[in-house]
């Protein structure tokens, strides 16, 4: 289930680069006063940092800034976001002459936001629960490190990490936690639940995460760094934050672990052959265990939600299974292409390299009309093509074969798709269609691809 994230009174933003590579993290969001961010640079430190490293880090921000506005106590509270691992810099709510004096102190690239008019704001993450919070119902929302228990480092309570939250000040809050690895992500809306929290927002640390549904313990809403970083501006700019996670409908993407083309052994053949159901699929699972593997959850499920090739994979096999019931004369080609040119790919923002035919259309599998045909001849052509000899051939379909000359090309290959991975001048190539419903008329029809002719 998608969730869906209600902020009160937040402002719109614009955005600001010096360097798209290096600042992409560094998007800007408005306060309801000036805020600021300071790019220092790389980090010298490991590409693993420990945390006292990233301690160090945050530390050296809070002095810098206090030196230049005589305060590390006011710099410590001025500052909402200290970017601690590939980049060095911070985000911080400045008046106009601390910021003037922080450009003076340092080799710094510096930029702002403007305020612009208060409007409401809502984000969309992901999470798979039982239960949403009321609609309307606004929970104070309170950054996990302002909630951090006594004796904790901010960089635990950063994380939510076992323990490092005060229930004092979590009890009846939605709670803005930070995703770190290998930490369980689920493990975070336990600890926030044990605090007597509500509810979570869980922010990826990095823009190269992707987000995924899981079984929190408390409503949760699991989003990207970019829209965690909005949150961060919301909640150091109003005076009393607020927000509520209630369901929403998602439409379909491609996954973020899927395998996208091209083909690199055989460039060919268009890889993938086609897109199915793999994420957020609600399957039967063992009730040996919680639905988050975490040992203080004595939950039991007879299902629980699921993803990876483990889920995609059955979806297509059952499809190739009901065909094979409903045609038992159909080839295994035949049952593979009728699944692949009646797929829909409208609803994706991708291209065939992601998706090839798109998302499979199991109703309209069973009467294609058409089908892309395929024999065991051409499948031991193919062999000769990859690299396989007459020898090798011939021991592996247990009869003597030799590999012809004009076996060298799988542009004719008879697959429900034209691939053409380099093209330089006219090329020539064939494909064979059969019938396999009542006789009809076909047209063709040809979409070319920009500046092909």
């Amino acid at each position: 289930m998608t969730s869906y994230l209600k902020e009160f009174k937040f402002n719109s933003f614009e955005r600001s680069c010096h360097d798209q590579q290096q600042l992409a993290e560094l998007v800007l969001y408005p306060f309801l006063d000036l805020s600021y961010v300071v790019y220092l640079g790389r980090h010298s430190h490991t590409s693993e940092p420990s945390t006292s490293d990233l301690d160090r880090v945050t530390d050296s921000h809070h002095e810098l800034l206090g030196s230049c506005i005589q305060s590390k106590e006011k710099a410590k509270e001025a500052i909402f976001y200290s970017y601690t691992r590939y980049i060095n810099g911070f985000a911080a709510i400045l008046e106009d002459e601390a910021a003037a004096e922080i450009s003076k102190a340092s080799k710094s690239y510096i930029s702002f936001s403007k305020p612009n008019e208060q409007i409401t704001r809502n984000k969309f993450g992901l999470s798979f629960n039982a239960n949403t919070q009321p609609a309307g119902k606004f929970y104070p929302l309170i950054n996990s490190v302002d909630a951090k228990a006594a004796n904790v480092s901010s960089h635990q309570a950063k994380f939510c990490s076992t323990g490092s939250l005060d229930p004092e000040k979590v009890i009846g809050k939605v709670v803005y936690c930070t995703r770190n690895e290998p930490l369980n992500i689920v493990e975070k809306s336990f600890v926030v639940a044990q605090a007597g929290g509500v509810g979570v927002v869980l922010a990826n640390q990095l823009i190269t995460h992707q987000i995924s549904p899981q079984a929190h313990v408390v409503p949760t809403s699991f989003v990207s760094a970019v829209d965690g970083l909005s949150m961060l501006s919301y909640i150091y700019s109003s005076k009393s934050p607020v927000a509520y996670i209630s369901g929403a409908t998602e439409v379909g993407t491609v996954a973020f672990d899927s395998s996208p083309g091209p083909n690199s052994i055989t460039p060919e053949i268009l890889k993938p052959d086609i897109t199915a159901p793999g994420m957020h699929i609600l399957a039967a699972f063992t009730e040996a265990s919680g639905p988050t593997d975490l040992p203080g959850d004595r939950r039991r499920v007879p299902f629980n939600i699921m993803y990876g090739s483990s889920m995609a994979c059955p979806n297509v096999s059952g499809i190739a299974g009901l065909l094979r019931t409903i045609h038992p004369d159909w080839s295994p080609a035949a049952i593979n292409n009728a699944r692949q040119p009646i797929a829909n790919a409208s609803l994706l923002e991708a291209n065939p390299l992601n998706y090839d035919a798109g998302h499979v259309w199991p109703s309209r599998a069973m009467e294609p009309g058409l089908v892309y045909d395929l024999t065991t001849k051409d499948y031991v052509n193919f062999l000769c093509f990859i690299g396989y000899n007459s020898i090798e051939v011939s021991l592996f379909i247990g009869e003597q074969y030799a590999c012809q000359s004009h076996n060298n090309s799988l542009l004719d290959f008879n697959y429900p798709s034209i691939t053409v991975p380099d093209i330089s001048g006219k090329i020539t190539l064939s494909r064979t269609l059969k019938n396999v419903g009542t006789p009809s008329l076909y047209r063709v029809h040809i979409d070319a691809p920009k500046g092909i002719s």
